[in-house]
């Protein structure tokens, strides 16, 4: 007979003194957010921004997916954090980069979806399991390395940037989002 293991969630739960697991990985609530966005990539230059959806910096990221029309044929975007109250650029690729628009799935696609919250190199494969489940500051590092390496409270967008020009008119652009609120 072999050897069974147990996760570590598991084995604290086991534990003479009870250790429980963060929400965001044990019991939390899983939400979703999702927005349908209308491009005007005519009007639109390189460097644009287009900001899709808003998180704390407590919440953890799960599953990011991005649907489109199919219109625009041609161009690339980024999808990054920008920080919400001011609008600076926290990570513009931490999520893709240099994503084609071309390669976008439409909604009934679903087979070959991307979950473009493990795709860019921040959180590439193989580092997957050193993130899954932690919070956006986390995986950022903001608050990391301050005295009390805690949440810095604050709220990001999840934005989208144009990197090379679009020549349609117009596109549709769906995004969802899976992930445990730090609340």
């Amino acid at each position: 007979m072999a050897n069974p293991t147990k996760s570590s969630a598991i084995t604290n739960l086991e534990a003479p003194l009870v250790v429980l697991g963060r929400q965001q990985r044990s019991g939390g609530r899983v939400r979703l957010k999702s927005v349908v966005h209308t491009i005007p990539f005519l009007n639109s230059a390189i460097g644009d921004t287009h900001r899709l959806l808003r998180f704390k910096s407590g919440d953890a990221l799960h599953d990011i997916r991005l649907y489109s029309d199919g219109a625009p044929g041609a161009g690339t975007a980024d999808l990054g954090i920008y920080l919400a109250n001011d609008g600076a650029a926290v990570d513009p690729d931490f999520f893709a980069g240099a994503w084609a628009f071309a390669a976008a799935q439409t909604a009934e696609a679903t087979a070959a979806q991307i979950n473009f919250r493990y795709e860019a190199s921040g959180v590439a494969a193989g580092a997957f399991e050193v993130s899954m489940g932690e919070t956006l500051w986390e995986c950022l590092g903001t608050g990391i390395g301050d005295a009390n390496n805690q949440d810095p409270g604050v709220e990001y967008d999840l934005v989208l940037t144009l990197t090379v020009a679009v020549t349609t008119p117009n596109g549709i652009l769906g995004c969802e989002v899976l992930y445990t609120a730090g609340d």
